[in-house]
C-alpha cells in the first residue's frame, strides 16, 4: 500500500480543481493489469510491457537466483557496471543497511586506510579507478549490466578489464538473451549470464535480475519483496477506492492547475530512489505535451513560485506538521518506503509513470512512455562531429546571453568534465566531487532558481530526453574542459572515458543547436566568473 500525506495548502487547491481523472485512470490500471491483456494499449505496446508480469516470472526463478548467492559467498566484493538504469537498479535494490546516509557501512580498509566498499556501482561519473576500489581481484565479482550491451561506456570499461587476468574470470553479465553483451559473455566464457525476460524497458526492469542480484547478494528476501508486490498489483483491481489511483490524479490535477515541476528530497542525498524516480519521470513523460520537470536539489522553498511542488521520500527530518510550519506549503510526503516495502513504492512509481503518460497524452497512445529518442539521438550522433573546443588559453565569456532571469523555468548545468585543483570530498564511496558543484549551488540558492546538475555520461542515459526538449524560459550551461589544460588536469580518465565523454560532448552541442535549445558553453575554469556575471 502507498501512504502519502499532503500539505494542506496544496491539498485544499487539488481538491478545488474540477479537473478529476479517478475513473480515467481506474479504467486504465483495471485494464492494464488484466491478465487478458486485449486492449489497444497492450496490443499497440505489446512489446515493452513485459514488467507488468515480470514480478510472477522472477518468482519462478528465486531457487537459481539463491543458488548463485550461495555460490557468492566465497566473494567480498560486487562492483556493477552499466548506465543509466542499469547502475541505479542495482543500488536501488540494496538491503537498505549497507547505505546509511550517504555512507557504504560495509567494506575493507587497506594498509593506507583507503575504503574499499563491499558493493560500488560505476555509470562514468566515479573518479576513483577501480584498481583503488577493488580489495582483492580474486574475491571479486564485476557484473556488467546492459539491456542491449551496446552502451559505448560499459563496453569500454569491459575492454579495458578483460586485459586484468586475475579478474577478468570473474566476470557476470546482466542482459537480454541474444544481446551484443550475451554473445560478448558467451564467447568470453564469462562465469555467469543471466537473461532478463523480455519486452521489459531498461528502466522497468527493477524486478529482472538487473535489480534482483544486488539486492538478494546483500540479503534481501526477494521472495517477500515478490510476493508483496503481487499482492499489491492485485489490490489496486479488487479495491474501489485505492490510495494509488487517489495520488494518480492528484498528480493529474498538479498538471491542471500548473504545477509541473517536482522537486525530489530525502533525508539522504545520495538515495537512489531519487535518481531513479527523476529518470522515470525524464524518460518516460518529457515527451508528452502535458509534463512533468523532475528537480532532484536541496531547495525546499522557493519565492514567488507556484509551479512547483516538494516530494519528500521517506524524510526524517520533516513531519507534514512541521511541513506546514514551515510553510512548505506546496509538499508530498511518500511514507513507508523502505525495507520490506520497497518493492511495492517500485512498482507503485511504474503504474503512476505509466497511467500518467496515458491519461496526459491528448490521443491516449501519442506518446511511448518506454522508448527515449533523444537519448537514442544522441548515440547515432556519436563520433560525427570533430569540432575542437578551445582551451583555457583560449576561450572567451560570452559577451551577452539571451537568458531572461526573471522568467527562467529552470537552468540545467551539465557537466562533461571534473578539475583535480579544485575538489570537496563527500562521504560516499570516499570519492571527491568538484567543488564548482558548490559554487552552482551557492549561486543558485541566492538567486531561488530551479536548477540541474548532471554529470556526464550519465545525464545521457537519465535526464538526457528531458534536456533536449524545447520549454520555454529553460537554459542549459554546458561544462567542459581540454587536456590541453595543464593547470586544470583531466581527472575523469581512470576508467577509460575521458576520450569518450569530449566526443559526446561535440555530439551534444550539435543536437542542442538542431533542436533550437537556449544554451552556453563555459570552460570550468571560467564557471564562476560567468555565473557571477550573468546574476
Amino acid at each position: 500500500m502507498i501512504n502519502y500525506e499532503i500539505s494542506e495548502h496544496l491539498k485544499k487547491q487539488l481538491d478545488n480543481s474540477k479537473h478529476d481523472k479517478y475513473r480515467e485512470i481506474q479504467d486504465f490500471l483495471y485494464e492494464l493489469l488484466n491478465p487478458q491483456k486485449k486492449i489497444p494499449y497492450h496490443l499497440e505496446l505489446q512489446n515493452f510491457l513485459g514488467w507488468i508480469d515480470s514480478p510472477e516470472f522472477m518468482l519462478r526463478q528465486i531457487k537459481g537466483i539463491n543458488d548463485f548467492v550461495n555460490k557468492s559467498k566465497s566473494y567480498d566484493q560486487f562492483i556493477f557496471i552499466g548506465m543509466g538504469a542499469s547502475a541505479i537498479l542495482p543500488e536501488l535494490l540494496l538491503k537498505e543497511q549497507w547505505i546509511n546516509n550517504e555512507k557504504i557501512i560495509e567494506g575493507f580498509r587497506d594498509n593506507k586506510q583507503s575504503f574499499k566498499p563491499k558493493f560500488y556501482f560505476i555509470d562514468g561519473t566515479q573518479d576513483r579507478d577501480l584498481n583503488d576500489v577493488i580489495n582483492n581481484y580474486k574475491k571479486t565479482l564485476i557484473f556488467f549490466v546492459s539491456k542491449s550491451g551496446k552502451s559505448i561506456e560499459t563496453k569500454t570499461i569491459m575492454q579495458n578489464l578483460m586485459n586484468i587476468p586475475d579478474i577478468s574470470n570473474n566476470f557476470i553479465a546482466i542482459t537480454d538473451y541474444g544481446s551484443d553483451l550475451y554473445n560478448f559473455a558467451k564467447s568470453n566464457n564469462f562465469q555467469e549470464i543471466f537473461c532478463n525476460p523480455p519486452y521489459i524497458p531498461g528502466r522497468f526492469s527493477a524486478f529482472t535480475y538487473t535489480g534482483l542480484i544486488s539486492a538478494a547478494v546483500s540479503g534481501v528476501n526477494i521472495e517477500k519483496m515478490l510476493k508483496s508486490v503481487i499482492k499489491f498489483k492485485n489490490s489496486i483491481i479488487k479495491t474501489n477506492n485505492h490510495s494509488l489511483i487517489n495520488l494518480i490524479n492528484y498528480l493529474s490535477k498538479m498538471l491542471d492547475c500548473k504545477i509541473d515541476i517536482v522537486n525530489l528530497l530525502s533525508s539522504n542525498e545520495k538515495d537512489p530512489k531519487l535518481l531513479w524516480v527523476q529518470q522515470m519521470i525524464s524518460e518516460s513523460l518529457a515527451k508528452n505535451n502535458r509534463y512533468l520537470i523532475p528537480l532532484n536539489s536541496d531547495l525546499k522553498k522557493l519565492k514567488n513560485r507556484h509551479d512547483i511542488v516538494n516530494i519528500f521520500f521517506k524524510n526524517n527530518k520533516y513531519s507534514l506538521a512541521e511541513i506546514n510550519n514551515e510553510k512548505l506549503t506546496q509538499s508530498i510526503i511518500l511514507n513507508n518506503i523502505e525495507n520490506e516495502n520497497l518493492g511495492v513504492f517500485i512498482y507503485a512509481i511504474q503504474l503512476i509513470i505509466t497511467s500518467l503518460s496515458f491519461i496526459e497524452s491528448q490521443k491516449g497512445l501519442e506518446f511511448n512512455p518506454f522508448t527515449q529518442p533523444n537519448v537514442e539521438l544522441a548515440k547515432n550522433e556519436y563520433g560525427k562531429h570533430n569540432k575542437l573546443l578551445p582551451s583555457l588559453n583560449e576561450f572567451q565569456l560570452p559577451v551577452s546571453s539571451n537568458i531572461n532571469i526573471k522568467n527562467l523555468k529552470y537552468i540545467s548545468f551539465l557537466i562533461f568534465t571534473e578539475n583535480d585543483n579544485k575538489k570537496n570530498e563527500f562521504d560516499k564511496f570516499q570519492e571527491k566531487i568538484s567543488i564548482e558543484k558548490e559554487i552552482i549551488k551557492n549561486i543558485m540558492h541566492k538567486q531561488q532558481i530551479p536548477y540541474f546538475i548532471d554529470f556526464a555520461p550519465a545525464y545521457l542515459h537519465t535526464t538526457g530526453e528531458l534536456h533536449k526538449k524545447k520549454i520555454q524560459n529553460v537554459y542549459h550551461i554546458l561544462i567542459y574542459t581540454t587536456s590541453e589544460d595543464s593547470e586544470w588536469k583531466v581527472h575523469s580518465d581512470s576508467n577509460g572515458l575521458r576520450n569518450i565523454i569530449d566526443v559526446q560532448l561535440r555530439s551534444e552541442i550539435e543536437i542542442f543547436k538542431k533542436h533550437e535549445l537556449n544554451f552556453d558553453i563555459i570552460h570550468i575554469a571560467k564557471l564562476n566568473e560567468y555565473l557571477q556575471n550573468l546574476f
